[in-house]
């Protein structure tokens, strides 16, 4: 029987803005004791590929957004930074509030914090690298007068190698000061770690897995003490029913979540689990959607004409019949937009002839083009998706013509993603961290796509559509936008000052907007190294955002 009747997690709203808060609670009922290290709640945001090569599977991830707080437990600790060696570097773009610890401090307690910086071991007892101990009020207010602290480690007492840079304060969020610790409305101490520098060297064979672990001791420690108290890293949950509430704040860039087949995705979610040791940690999982405003691939995207090329194909009178026609079909598009955001309308024009004696048909499609690659962009895998503009093909009948403009609708699908590479690489290379430092160079996305419009002919009699594609990439969007017009052309562009909207959401209301189902109709798998065990519901599906211009149409 499990020792758990409720373990779920609820957020305020479920589609978000690259750069907003998500806000929600983490409501838990335990019947039974639960011993464990703590209770974790987790921000994670990752890209996953994997397709076939040969005869063999390839695999690629990586991070976009990763956070994790401890709101019940005796230690609070970092994530792992994998092979950091002498150097630790925390608060990647991905991650800004890695090394941030929120520590309860008891009103009667000793007011000092122990900081100690480890080298993780799996199947082993972690190794001590340095330790620090501090008082919290002193602490405080040197770092409100400086910005920051850096201190030498110590072992054994005496001055070791390495030293710590962190910024300290008392937290006054209130949610903060509600989630930490569960049952007590204790004043919360926030850390932000910075670096560990300079550090030995524990592994005989690689290099140090790096984190920062803090606590506050049961009774006042002094100064000269040989050796530091150790945290009690167990405590037992007694039976309770509480709600937890928590926030995170996304990444100012993000790629748009995207369920493209089985375990090939960018996806979002909050997860929690109790930390047990050498036992399966009982879990819960939410899903949202994080969903690109304005795409970063298209910095310099315009509401331009969108011209595509003439085409034409020859009729047959059956597939088979290779060297005899019976008449040709041609047709040509133009679109005075070369991108909008989902549920939008826009007209295109389309010119066509059929010289034949079979009728044909037209549809307009968005195409979705994409590209897997390996973590060192050596293997690829492409592939493509169509989705329908309009509700019905057009006829082109034999021995017909058709000029006429057709009002489009765009589908609500994950604005383009053509990489972040950039962006990270350059801060790697600022600031080297073990793995990642000589990684970076050979690290791709493992999902990106982009989309072109493409007017598609279905001619009778032959094995392949006619299919006439755009010369130029479409733009879809994750929000309206409102062109503005040039004072020295007629041509209508999108007012640069709006780039920087998308990141300090000034100009985005989200209460204006509507969602739709992605029309790509794909549910999250579980993922089955950490949510087998898990509560909770993994039907989710992408909502985009999807805006109704039938009462306000908006000619293009």
């Amino acid at each position: 029987m499990s020792k758990i009747s409720q373990y779920i997690i609820e957020l305020e709203k479920y589609e978000y803005f690259p750069g907003e808060t998500v806000k929600g609670s983490l409501k838990l009922r335990t019947i039974e004791d639960i011993q464990c290290r703590g209770i974790r709640i987790e921000l994670k945001g990752e890209g996953r590929c994997r397709f076939k090569s040969g005869d063999d599977y390839e695999d690629n991830s990586m991070v976009y957004a990763k956070e994790r707080i401890t709101v019940w437990g005796n230690l609070y600790k970092t994530p792992v930074i994998d092979g950091a060696g002498a150097n630790a570097i925390f608060n990647p773009p991905w991650s800004p509030n890695e090394g941030v610890l929120l520590i309860p401090v008891p009103r009667d307690g000793s007011q000092q914090l122990i900081m100690r910086v480890m080298d993780y071991d799996w199947g082993r007892k972690d190794d001590l690298l340095g330790e620090i101990l501090i008082n919290i009020n002193d602490t405080i207010a040197k770092c409100q007068q400086t910005g920051k602290l850096t201190f030498p480690l110590y072992k054994g007492g005496e001055v070791g190698k390495g030293k710590v840079t962190f910024m300290i304060e008392w937290s006054e969020d209130p949610i903060v000061r509600t989630s930490i610790k569960v049952h007590e409305n204790e004043p919360v101490v926030k850390v932000k770690v910075i670096s560990a520098t300079g550090l030995p060297k524990e592994d005989i064979f690689g290099k140090n897995d790096v984190y920062v672990q803090g606590y506050v001791p049961d009774d006042v420690v002094s100064a000269m003490a040989m050796t530091l108290p150790t945290p009690e890293k167990l405590a037992v949950f007694q039976p309770q029913s509480v709600m937890i509430p928590f926030q995170f704040q996304l990444p100012n860039d993000l790629p748009s979540s995207n369920e493209v087949k089985s375990r090939n995705y960018v996806r979002y979610s909050i997860y929690s689990c109790f930390d047990i040791k050498w036992k399966s940690d009982p879990s819960t999982r939410c899903f949202f959607t994080v969903i690109q405003p304005i795409p970063n691939t298209l910095p310099g995207y315009t509401m331009l004409p969108y011209p595509s090329r003439r085409e034409s194909k020859n009729v047959k009178p059956c597939p088979f019949l290779c060297c005899i026609s019976i008449g040709e079909v041609s047709v040509q598009f133009t679109s005075s937009r070369n991108g909008g955001c989902g549920g939008e309308t826009i007209p295109v024009h389309i010119q066509g002839q059929n010289t034949s004696s079979k009728d044909c048909s037209i549809s307009i499609n968005l195409l979705c083009h994409y590209e897997l690659s390996t973590f060192g962009g050596s293997l690829h895998d492409f592939f493509s998706k169509e989705f329908a503009m309009t509700e019905a093909p057009l006829n082109l009948d034999a021995g017909q013509s058709i000029n006429q403009t057709v009002n489009a609708v765009i589908p609500c699908v994950p604005p383009p993603y053509m990489g972040l590479k950039e962006k990270m690489s350059s801060w790697l290379e600022a600031n080297p961290r073990g793995q990642w430092a000589t990684a970076v160079a050979k690290h791709r996305d493992p999902i990106k796509w982009n989309y072109t419009l493409v007017v598609k002919v279905s001619v009778p009699g032959s094995f392949f559509d006619l299919k006439v594609e755009s010369d130029g990439r479409f733009g879809v969007c994750g929000t309206k936008i409102e062109p503005v017009m040039e004072s020295s052309s007629d041509t209508e562009r999108v007012d640069p000052s709006y780039w920087n909207d998308y990141v300090a959401l000034d100009s985005l209301h989200t209460e204006d907007y509507t969602f739709k189902t992605s029309v790509l109709q794909k549910s999250a798998d579980k993922d089955v190294q950490e949510d087998y065990i898990s509560y909770g519901d993994f039907s989710y599906i992408p909502q985009y955002t999807f805006h109704d211009y039938s009462t306000n149409h908006r000619d293009a």
